[in-house]
């Protein structure tokens, strides 16, 4: 059994840096850089030479941003958002050489007022996601690789953001009056494919690496999100 601790902190400033001058402008203006702090405990227990399970719990702080969503000026999410996750799997060695390995996370998003006071998460956020892959080594040659994956990305099951501003409440009067918007959040739950193949090259001093995804669910595509995505990536030792 393998038990483990980590703390990371990340502070992304949103800098887009010009490529001949170098000079640096922010990516959008008004945006504070994206703050976070997690804490993370993982266990490890091996039940048999062939088959082992993990779990883990994350604890995710947000100092602007929610889900790594961030706004602008009044209508950012300053004072950010708390985050607790859990994550379980299982690896399993099969026949014919195959791996396959497993991991499925829960995570909640605690309910809370942001800084501007425009914005609230008025009730918990639950989200998920997954993954399963099936490794294969030795495929075409000794030392390559193949790995196919089924994955969900991070997907909000239920959850809600609000919007309070101060609007026109009786058009014949003009009165103005504090309003609140709900606006639900979530969507379509995105599924994807992806295959990866890698093979040493040049006696091992090399690898080559092909990489190819396509989206499973209908209705996700869009200029955020790409229905096929491939690649190709060669390194060599020198």
């Amino acid at each position: 059994t393998e038990v483990s601790f980590g703390v990371t902190t990340t502070r992304e400033a949103n800098m887009f840096v010009m490529p001949f001058s170098g000079e640096e402008y922010a990516a959008h203006q008004g945006m504070s850089p994206y703050e976070a702090f997690a804490f993370l405990a993982d266990i490890r227990h091996e039940l048999s030479n062939q088959f082992s399970v993990h779990a883990s719990y994350t604890h995710l702080y947000e100092g602007t941003g929610v889900l790594g969503a961030q706004g602008t000026g009044a209508l950012s999410f300053e004072g950010g958002a708390r985050t607790n996750a859990l994550t379980l799997g299982a690896d399993v060695q099969l026949p014919f050489g195959l791996d396959m390995s497993s991991s499925a996370t829960y995570a909640v998003t605690a309910a809370t007022q942001f800084d501007g006071d425009l914005f609230a998460l008025p009730e918990d956020v639950a989200s998920s996601s997954f993954q399963l892959s099936m490794n294969r080594a030795g495929v075409l040659k000794k030392h390559d690789g193949l790995r196919v994956s089924v994955i969900q990305p991070l997907h909000i099951e239920n959850g809600s953001l609000t919007y309070d501003a101060m609007q026109v409440t009786d058009r014949e009067t003009g009165e103005i009056g504090l309003q609140t918007q709900v606006w639900e959040l979530g969507g379509t739950r995105a599924l994807f494919a992806e295959i990866l193949y890698s093979t040493p090259v040049f006696d091992g001093q090399g690898e080559l690496s092909l990489f190819a995804r396509s989206a499973l669910t209908e209705g996700i595509v869009n200029q955020d999100v790409s229905g096929l995505a491939s690649g190709v990536r060669f390194d060599i030792k020198f």
